[in-house]
């Protein structure tokens, strides 16, 4: 039996389209387990979840992820398939994939696409989503993105122009598909599943888009850091004595090259951890120790504007 599965409220007893706010889920663990996407989990009480083999059964909410549009669900069965994962670092530009899920008529879809040569999308809680060449068909929200070797390597989330009102993700071209890599995706089900939420390290600043060029004598001169545009009043940043115009160059030894890198390290770091902070300020560089504060699960991101110097 395939780990593919359909996720909605049901409108009365029967088969999709009997149903209403349809999507698709798969299941990742043999106990129960599916993930979907948050629009689609989103504020609903009576979720059903359609197996391939006909079964409908009952599904509770475990948890909800707003920052990476993740949802976990958990049935009473066991024994599900279970699909083979995939490694999404891999994924070169123009790597073939496939979006396999239900669709709003009912029925199952298949969509052959690619990953499409365009500038990644950074998440706010630190990573980037996959883009697709490929638009995403009604109901497919929560679909499977499988590789040629017919591995799991992504959810499909669909389009972003939401939550990037929201301050949840930046970058180019946000009108297209997209999906959650597969790593991020087993990261945050894990902790949904252990505690119902996902808990991230937050510093407090907003970081240019791009990196800068830091131009010391003692850094190549191509290195590259994180400049900071904003720092948000009572975060720790503020605390630490960070600044707007600052250049991140590394967290706890490790070389900082991108605004990506950065948010990363820092959202993997867990709350109430130590990280140190190496920084670029008018010239000279600075080292500074800082306790990492939980990143709140509603964040306005402020707008872009270029720094202070």
């Amino acid at each position: 039996m395939s780990p593919l599965a359909r996720v909605g409220i049901p409108a009365r007893r029967g088969y999709p389209p009997a149903w209403k706010s349809v999507g698709s889920g798969v299941v990742i663990d043999s106990d129960g387990y599916i993930v979907t996407t948050a629009t689609l989990a989103r504020d609903l009480g009576d979720v059903s979840v359609l197996l391939p083999d006909g079964r409908e059964v009952s599904a509770t909410i475990v948890g909800t992820d707003e920052l990476t549009n993740m949802s976990l669900l958990k049935v009473s069965l066991e024994g599900l398939p279970s699909p083979s994962f995939g490694n999404s670092s891999s994924l070169a530009e123009e790597s073939p994939v496939v979006v396999v899920g239900g669709s709003y008529r009912g029925r199952s879809s298949a969509c052959l696409g690619r990953i499409r040569p365009s500038r990644r999308v950074r998440i706010a809680g630190g990573g980037e989503l996959l883009p697709l060449d490929t638009s995403l068909l009604p109901g497919t929200s929560g679909a499977a993105v499988i590789n040629m070797n017919g591995e799991l390597v992504g959810i499909a989330s669909g389009r972003l122009t939401n939550a990037v009102g929201r301050g949840l993700v930046s970058g180019d071209d946000l009108q297209s598909g997209f999906a959650v890599p597969i790593e991020k995706v087993i990261e945050v089900a894990k902790q949904l599943r252990t505690s119902g939420k996902v808990s991230r390290g937050f510093l407090g600043v907003n970081i240019a888009r791009q990196g800068v060029t830091v131009g010391l004598p003692d850094i190549d001169e191509d290195e590259t850091g994180a400049l900071i545009l904003d720092v948000l009043p009572g975060s720790p940043a503020e605390r630490m004595g960070l600044r707007q115009g600052d250049v991140i160059i590394g967290v706890s030894g490790e070389r900082v090259k991108n605004p990506n890198e950065f948010a990363s390290i820092v959202a993997s770091t867990r709350p109430g951890g130590k990280i140190r902070i190496d920084f670029v300020r008018l010239g000279r560089t600075f080292s500074q120790l800082v306790e990492v504060g939980e990143k709140p699960s509603q964040l306005s991101v402020p707008a872009q504007r270029s720094p202070k110097r």
